[in-house]
This record gives C-alpha cells, sequence and structure tokens, in this order.
C-alpha cells in the first residue's frame, strides 16, 4: 500500500489479517470453484478479486476502507458454504431461494448451524471494534491516484451490473430460463467473481420480483376457453407432488432396504423407472411440472397454462393443500387459482385466506414443522365432502426435505444411528470440510463414512414415513369406491455424499444424477380400471420409457378425459405416441438449459 501517512507495525499486520479474511472467498473459490475453469477464467477472477479489494481505497480512509468491507465479509460467509457444498460459485437457484423463493429454507439452514452462526457474529462484531478502535484513520494512496481509482471503478461496477451477460433470459411464467450463447464470454466470467456474482444475482432477483409482480395483475387469458371433458363420470385426480425423494431410495426401485414396504404390496400401481426431473429446485422444477411449458420452450409457460387453469375450465373443483412453500411467490400465484388453497401452519386460524404470519412464526414452522399425515386433515374432507362430483387435487408434501430427521415420527426411525443427534453430526461435517479444504478425505475415509450412513438413516426414515402417507392417502381413495387415480411424483432429488465429489443437498451447480432420476408411479381405483382399461395398458407399456417431468401435464390431461387444445401427446405417458429420450434437456443451478447428466 502507498501511503500519506506512516503506518505502525501493529497497523500493518491487522491490516494484512484483515485482507485474507475478506479475501477468504476469492481464495476457497481459486481452488474449489469447478465453474471457473481454464487460465482465462483463472486470470480473470484474480484480477477481479483484487479490483474489488482495493476499489475502496479511492473513497475511504484506511478505517473506512476496512469497515466497508464489512459487508463483503457477511457475503463472503454465504459464498464459502456454497464453495464447500457444491464446489461452485454462488448459484442464481441458491441467492434466490435465501432472499425470496423460501424463507422456511433459510431458516431452517439457519437455526441447523446457530452455533457456527453466533461465533461468526461474535468475530465479525470483533472485527467492526478492531476497525474503529486499532486502525488509524489515514489515507491510504494519494489523492490524485483515488480520482482515478473512483471512475475506474464506478465504470466497472455500471459494467458488472447492466453488462450483456453470455445467456439470453426469457422470463415468461416468472423463471429466467436462460439459453446459452457464445458471445459475451468474459462478462460472465466477471459475474462468478465474488462480490460481483452476489451484486449481479441480486439484480436478478430484482428483475425477477418485478416480473412476479406483473404476473400477479396480468390479464387474465382465455387459452382455457376450449378445454372440454368428454367424461360424464364423477373421478377424482390427485397429483402428490413429492420433496427431494430420489429414485435409488425407494425398494419399490429395487433398493436394498425395505424402505417401501407398503406401495411394494399396493394393487394397482404403475411404477415408472426412467422419469428425470428437469430441475434440481422446488421453485423451477414445480412450475415446470405443472406446467407445460420445457426448457427449450419456456415461452409456452403462461398464466392460464397450468393443469389448475385447465382442469377448472374442464368442470373440474379444485384444491391445493401444501407442507411447504408458503414464502414461494411463483407457486402461491398458482395455488391462487384453485377453489381452495390450504397452506399448513402459515394463516392464522381464522381463515384459510387470513393474512401472513410473522418472521417468528416463519422460523417456528421451519424448526418444528408439522408432519406430512396432518394434510390428511384437510385432505379427506376435499374428497369426500365437496359435493363436485369431478376433483382435481394437489398435494405438496415436505416428504425429504433436510433435516431429514425432522420429517418422521420417532416410531419411522428405523434405521440408526440417524441425525436425532445434531450435534455428533454437526462436528463430523465441520471435520469432513476441514478434510476437503485441504484435500485429504478420501471417499473411504472412515469418518465420511460415518457421516454417510447418518444421513443415509435419516433420509431413509423419511422415505418410510413418505410410503405411510401415500399409503394412507391411497386407503381413502379406495373407500370412495369411485374412478379416480392418484399420481406421484417427486421434484428434484438429493445428493448424500455419494461419489468422490462429496456432493450434498440438492441444486448443486453441476447437478448430478442423484438430484434429477427421481420416482414416479401412478394408483388407479379399480372402478377406474375397468372404465379406461386402454390408460393402463398404455401406462404399463411406457413404465421403462425414459422420459422428463414434462410428462405430468398432459398425462393427467389426458387420464381425467379433458380436451386441451395444448396437449402434447409425445410428452403423455398414457399414449402410444410418447417419445422416449434418449438426452434429456434440464436447467442447472444458474437456470441454463444443460443436457441432464447421467451420473
Amino acid at each position: 500500500m502507498r501511503t500519506n501517512d506512516k503506518i505502525t507495525t501493529g497497523t500493518y499486520w491487522t491490516s494484512m489479517i484483515f485482507s485474507i479474511i475478506i479475501l477468504t472467498p476469492n481464495i476457497l473459490a481459486m481452488f474449489l470453484a469447478t465453474d471457473v475453469t481454464g487460465l482465462r477464467a483463472h486470470l480473470i477472477y484474480v484480477v477481479c478479486s483484487l479490483c474489488w479489494f482495493f476499489m475502496p481505497s479511492a473513497f475511504f480512509r484506511l478505517r473506512g476502507f476496512f469497515a466497508f468491507h464489512s459487508v463483503t465479509i457477511l457475503f463472503g460467509l454465504i459464498e464459502c458454504t456454497h464453495l464447500i457444498i457444491n464446489k461452485a460459485t454462488t448459484s442464481l437457484l441458491f441467492a434466490y431461494t435465501i432472499i425470496i423463493a423460501e424463507p422456511g429454507e433459510a431458516f431452517e439452514l439457519f437455526f441447523s448451524a446457530w452455533p457456527i452462526v453466533l461465533i461468526a457474529l461474535i468475530l465479525w462484531l470483533t472485527y467492526l471494534a478492531v476497525c474503529f478502535i486499532c486502525l488509524p484513520n489515514i489515507h491510504i494512496i494519494k489523492s490524485q491516484t483515488r480520482y482515478i481509482s473512483a471512475t475506474l471503478s464506478i465504470a466497472g461496477m455500471i459494467l458488472i451490473i447492466v453488462g450483456k451477460p453470455s445467456t439470453q433470459e426469457n422470463y415468461e411464467g416468472n423463471i429466467p430460463i436462460q439459453e446459452r450463447r457464445l458471445k459475451h464470454e468474459i462478462i460472465s466470467e466477471i459475474k462468478r467473481v465474488f462480490p460481483y456474482n452476489h451484486i449481479s444475482k441480486i439484480c436478478d432477483i430484482a428483475r425477477l420480483k418485478s416480473k412476479t409482480e406483473e404476473y400477479d395483475t396480468a390479464t387474465r387469458q382465455t387459452a382455457t376457453a376450449d378445454c372440454r371433458t368428454h367424461r360424464d363420470s364423477p373421478i377424482t385426480v390427485v397429483l402428490v407432488q413429492g420433496e427431494t425423494a430420489r429414485f435409488g431410495n425407494f425398494s419399490i426401485n429395487g433398493y436394498g432396504r425395505e424402505t417401501t414396504p407398503l406401495l411394494s404390496s399396493q394393487s394397482n400401481l404403475i411404477n415408472f423407472d426412467s422419469i428425470y426431473s428437469v430441475a434440481n429446485l422446488t421453485t423451477v422444477s414445480v412450475p415446470l411440472i405443472l406446467n407445460r411449458a420445457t426448457p427449450e420452450n419456456a415461452r409456452q409457460m403462461k398464466p392460464e397454462e397450468n393443469l389448475i387453469e385447465v382442469f377448472r375450465a374442464a368442470g373440474f373443483h379444485t384444491s391445493w393443500i401444501a407442507n411447504q412453500s408458503f414464502g414461494n411467490r411463483i407457486l402461491m400465484n398458482i395455488s391462487g387459482r384453485c377453489d381452495y388453497t390450504k397452506y399448513m401452519q402459515e394463516y392464522d386460524g381464522e381463515t384459510d385466506n387470513g393474512k401472513r404470519r410473522g418472521l417468528r412464526n416463519q422460523a417456528e414452522h421451519a424448526i418444528d414443522g408439522c408432519m406430512d399425515m396432518e394434510m390428511m386433515n384437510y385432505i379427506m374432507p376435499m374428497i369426500s365432502e365437496t359435493g363436485h362430483g369431478k376433483k382435481f387435487m394437489f398435494i405438496h408434501t415436505l416428504g425429504s426435505h433436510f433435516k431429514y430427521s425432522c420429517r418422521y415420527p420417532d416410531d419411522f426411525s428405523i434405521y440408526r444411528p440417524d441425525s436425532d443427534n445434531e450435534t455428533e453430526l454437526s462436528q463430523a461435517l465441520d471435520s469432513i470440510r476441514t478434510m476437503l479444504q485441504n484435500h485429504s478425505l478420501r471417499k473411504d475415509h472412515p469418518l465420511l463414512n460415518s457421516v454417510r450412513t447418518i444421513l443415509t438413516n435419516s433420509y431413509d426414515n423419511s422415505i418410510l414415513y413418505t410410503d405411510y402417507f401415500l399409503h394412507t392417502l391411497i386407503e381413502y381413495l379406495e373407500q370412495q369406491h369411485i374412478p379416480c387415480i392418484m399420481m406421484y411424483v417427486s421434484d428434484h432429488g438429493e445428493n448424500l455424499l455419494d461419489d468422490e465429489r462429496m456432493l450434498f443437498l440438492h441444486a448443486t451447480y453441476a447437478g448430478s444424477i442423484y438430484e434429477y432420476h427421481v420416482p414416479m408411479f401412478i394408483w388407479y381405483s379399480d372402478s377406474y380400471g375397468e372404465l379406461y382399461p386402454e390408460h393402463i395398458e398404455q401406462l404399463k407399456a411406457n413404465s421403462s420409457c425414459r422420459t422428463s417431468t414434462m410428462t405430468v401435464f398432459n398425462t393427467l390431461i389426458d387420464m381425467a378425459g379433458i380436451d386441451y387444445p395444448g396437449t402434447d401427446s409425445t410428452l403423455c405417458l398414457s399414449s402410444p405416441r410418447l417419445e422416449r429420450k434418449d438426452k434429456i434437456a434440464g436447467l442447472d443451478a444458474n437456470l441454463n438449459v444443460i443436457e441432464l447428466p447421467e451420473k
């Protein structure tokens, strides 16, 4: 540093230590980030990191310089977490989940690691105290250089915020799906540099929020006016949206443990073994499941063209009962079209359309939650007491979302040890992260095996509870003695430290087969099978066809007997024209259209 004032030895070493703390996320990214590859990308990362670091010196003296960077440190904690868990710089979906879409998830992660968060807060406050008490208030660089630096810094920030990315964004339906382009790659590489990536994503989220508000007030369109049903008999259609359930941990799919004993013995169940979700986060995957849009053709995602609107236009009574996503504006926009909507523990007891609970209530729900079985108190009346001959019901479970041990009661803690002992698990995970940073952790390391066992046991117990919930729902549907079908499909899967990449949770940058390969099956009542045997035979014929969750929209409409001009028989499991997909297009955590991974 060039100075106009004398810097003491103590000030020098304090500044050096603080500088390393500030640059820690950038240093980690150079070694861990799989999305920063190649010599050019690394050079850009180093240069841009240093430019950001020295930028405040154009505006502040030494004390203000490090005080300004205290904000960088807070965001750096998020960046370091994402780098360690996902081996990539912070993705758009990760930022969106924390800031807007799923406050419950953010609260849950926060309270799961509260000792670490508390320690980080104390260290951050200590950092600020040292800045204002111990550091002198002196200039770092000469005045003429400051003016030049300030001009360059401001110009650079404008470039980062408004610079044209290497992708073309499409905000149809609230989701900014992007199509890759080869131009302006340098801008994209700059936008991966911390903290430019956070600034860029906050701007993206602000634009996305604006588009969501436009959607709220959008003029109703009439494309569903041509919907008709050519069946007079009453029928009940139920779509159960699974959460974080991966294909490989269902015994009905060949898993070694008996995680789905009740479903395995269930008659009239057609299981599909090659279904892939097109996204690895709920906020994106569920709207696409409910819509006829695809990653390659997002412009088909319009307000009136989701399953709710189609079934309503065809004369069905529609209901939405959910144990999650009550902070997700995109899904709430869709659920608001239903005749009946219930979000568990979200609204005040007086009315389901009451005001939103406060942050404290959301935090309590995130920690304690409620079991999926509690939804049956609202599901059963909607099935048996609504008085409508034709019904469509969407059930959004909490399924196997982390923390897994919070998703099932003690009676279902069959596989042990599970993660009830959070202290031991947290300590083990911290040890693993340390060894990952030192590149000293092998896939077969005893500590890693121990943590993987705890996680897998807890996860499998949550699948056992899902099996029980679905069996209970099917039994109740059987008792109605009417034509009915129930489809179960998961929104995405989960990583459980499965291979040498040590991936954990979901919405990772590179993605894995464990995140995209999902369970799906359809149950039908005896009376439905007798009335529409052609559908049943075709479902069985297509049960091994490799395809994606894009088939849900068309399949349910077809099986319900609805004539809708927007259906695509090549994406319909009950159609002989269903196309097998050798390569399936999906979305990564930055909403880029990609070919889904096969491992």
